[in-house]
């Protein structure tokens, strides 16, 4: 064996030496693999969407060996800091190998804050603020038993073929007569959005904005700092009966404006409520009946769009708490378009 040819998996000499290393001629195989783990133990992260990093150009071995395994990820993880979430930057996608230990002693929520870098998976474990084994002999919490009695109620109600049809804690604003061109497979996907608008339409808050936007203007007079008088909806004098009237407006609302799909493309919107030529709810003439357009990415992101799910773009995401996140925004969407329509 030539003096110039190093054994089979012992490390290369030249490829530590910048001055010496050339990317053409590099192979990462003469690489020890402890040795190849500890430099790609911290991947490098490139945004969703960006031209991966070319290994061709790398100055030196470390670089090389980095730039094989890069991870993508969402632009907002950059603005968590250097360490993002401790796992991200373990994941790999080898055949037959899995996600690699998780390293409980890295900042949790990133390290741009002195405080949140402190809290790590390990500090919660210790303090208890956590538990990751959760299984039946050991509970999320001493306090916190499991009922199955209630699991069970819970995933029988989560049945889609008992559930199927009923519109139980949805109000009769969102009801399914008041989705036009929409198939009732679809309606059964918006079910749980629904249900969170309408615990929206019985909360005070909610019932204060809309007694207020149905109300008259009320003048106030100006102040040192603003002297003209300015109109207002909303004086935070609504009473209980107020809103119990408000209550049953939004009832008989539901006679007066529907629903249906537009292309988001078209408006640059993710919903649009447009007034009617038919009367609408205040008498007199002062209101008129709405439609409420929602983007057609709404529909197709409740019905489970797989190419949107969020481990796309963020290896580590969650795609079931997306979901949540996206069901909670449609809701908040759909909400504010009521308001208009009210």
């Amino acid at each position: 064996m030539s003096s110039s040819t190093p054994p089979v998996g012992q490390y290369t000499p030249p490829a530590y030496n910048t001055s010496r290393f050339k990317a053409s001629t590099f192979d990462p195989r003469t690489i020890p693999k402890k040795t190849f783990d500890d430099w790609t133990q911290d991947p490098d992260l490139v945004v969703f969407g960006q031209p991966w990093p070319d290994p061709s150009t790398a100055t030196t071995a470390r670089e090389y060996c980095r730039r094989l395994v890069p991870i993508q990820v969402s632009p907002s993880v950059f603005k968590l800091g250097k360490h993002a979430y401790p796992v991200l930057k373990q994941r790999r996608y080898a055949s037959n190998r899995l996600t690699p230990e998780y390293d409980y002693n890295k900042p949790w929520m990133g390290d741009r804050s002195y405080i949140l870098k402190l809290i790590t998976p390990k500090k919660l474990l210790d303090l208890g603020c956590i538990n990751i084994d959760t299984s039946d002999t050991s509970p999320i919490s001493p306090q916190f038993r499991i009922d199955y009695a209630a699991a069970a109620k819970a995933s029988k109600d989560r049945n889609v073929s008992v559930s199927a049809g009923s519109e139980k804690n949805i109000h009769p604003l969102l009801r399914r007569r008041q989705f036009r061109n929409t198939s009732d497979w679809e309606y059964e996907h918006l079910k749980p959005t629904l249900r969170i608008v309408s615990m929206k339409l019985e909360t005070s808050s909610v019932l204060d904005m809309l007694h207020a936007l149905g109300s008259k203007l009320h003048k106030k007079p100006g102040t040192k700092m603003f002297p003209r008088d300015v109109w207002v909806y909303y004086t935070g004098k609504s009473t209980h009966m107020d809103r119990a009237e408000t209550a049953l407006e939004t009832i008989k609302m539901a006679k007066f404006m529907y629903f249906t799909w537009m292309s988001g493309d078209d408006s640059g919107a993710s919903a649009i409520t447009s007034p009617l030529k038919t009367p609408g709810l205040r008498p007199n003439g002062v209101s008129r009946a709405c439609k409420i357009k929602l983007d057609d990415e709404w529909r197709y992101l409740l019905t489970d769009g797989k190419e949107m799910l969020a481990s796309l773009c963020n290896p580590e995401a969650e795609d079931e708490s997306a979901f949540l996140r996206i069901q909670l925004l449609a809701a908040n969407t759909i909400l504010h378009e009521l308001a208009h329509a009210f």
